[in-house]
């Protein structure tokens, strides 16, 4: 009777001991990561702001991450080249589809710029701005050191085509040949170089903030724009991030994208295309007395470019580019800075 007793007592100790280990077993496995797609600490984005402003340089193109620089450029009478422009892309509540809002424009317009001793012109900010569903700005979600690790924009051209009058080139296709970016980001990121902001871009690209320079024109394209969530960081070998253009494969192993979208771009004519135009046409010109055979063919080259871009006739074209060229505001500290 004793033995029968003590066999259940170390069956049950045994059974006990099997039991508790399996435990230890379990509590041992590997902890699972955090899922970051449901833990982003941030909202996902139900509105974009696109702010494009028209800019002068201040400094040199490459000591504009150093030192800033860009400031907007006065104010014109032209009705279509637009100092300052502006594009909404929203998520509408009803249709579940993302659409351009009626509060902007539906494409951005810019100029090629040419080269003047180190400082292109025009060069353009580039500021982002996100919204949640309900309209409130969540931009600042994005600001804190934590997350300013782990984010980045990236900038790529796709379909790229030739306007009429333009040249289609081999390299048309490839981003860093069109476009120059250079990330701006400033900390606190709301606030301007003018008021003490410190660049951070350079060393923590985000793309908030940022400038662009066109290297060609006649060309229209979509710049697909992808915000980068990495699960533990964006930065590659150390410190190293990728280029605006290119995304290395790795970041699409350790992370995801929390929006991405595309906005058409024309870069509809040269700066240095003014040169062409006859300068006795001018501000002082009786442009209802002229028609298009009073014009050489340069002058119309132009002219008729500006026609194209913005769907105008010739005299509307006419109109507006000694609007842009020649009825503008005085130069002041007024205006966007970065």
């Amino acid at each position: 009777m004793k033995t029968k007793t003590m066999k259940t007592k170390l069956l049950t100790l045994l059974c006990g001991a099997l039991l508790t280990l399996g435990f230890t077993a379990c509590s041992d496995d590997p902890k699972k990561p955090e899922n970051e797609i449901g833990n982003k600490l941030h909202e996902d984005p139900a509105k974009v702001e696109l702010i494009l402003v028209d800019c002068h340089l201040h400094v040199q193109w490459n000591d504009v991450q150093e030192h800033g620089g860009p400031h907007q450029n006065p104010d014109t009478e032209a009705k279509h080249i637009k100092t300052v422009q502006k594009i909404i892309w929203q998520l509408n509540p009803a249709t579940k589809q993302w659409e351009f809002g009626s509060e902007g424009q539906k494409k951005f317009y810019v100029q090629k710029a040419p080269w003047y001793d180190g400082r292109p012109a025009p060069v353009y900010l580039l500021f982002i701005k996100y919204y949640n569903a309900a309209g409130k700005e969540i931009t600042d979600q994005f600001q804190s050191e934590d997350q300013r690790k782990i984010h980045q924009h990236f900038f790529m051209a796709e379909d790229v085509k030739t306007l009429p009058g333009g040249k289609t080139e081999a390299d048309d296709q490839e981003t860093d040949k069109l476009f120059d970016y250079l990330y701006c980001d400033t900390d606190p990121w709301n606030k301007t170089t003018k008021e003490d902001a410190r660049l951070i871009g350079k060393k923590s690209p985000t793309g908030f903030k940022g400038v662009l320079r066109f290297l060609k024109t006649r060309k229209a394209f979509d710049m697909h724009i992808k915000l980068y969530h990495g699960y533990k960081s964006k930065f590659i070998n150390g410190d190293k991030t990728c280029p605006y253009y290119k995304p290395d494969n790795r970041l699409y192993q350790s992370g995801t994208f929390d929006i991405d979208y595309k906005i058409p771009f024309v870069i509809y004519m040269d700066r240095d295309d003014t040169e062409k135009v006859d300068p006795n046409i001018n501000g002082d010109t009786d442009l209802s007395k002229l028609s298009e055979e009073d014009l050489d063919d340069n002058s119309n080259e132009v002219i008729n470019n500006l026609a194209e871009a913005f769907n105008l006739d010739w005299y509307e074209a006419l109109k507006e580019y000694v609007n842009f060229v020649y009825k503008k505001k005085a130069h002041s500290n007024e205006g966007y800075w970065l």
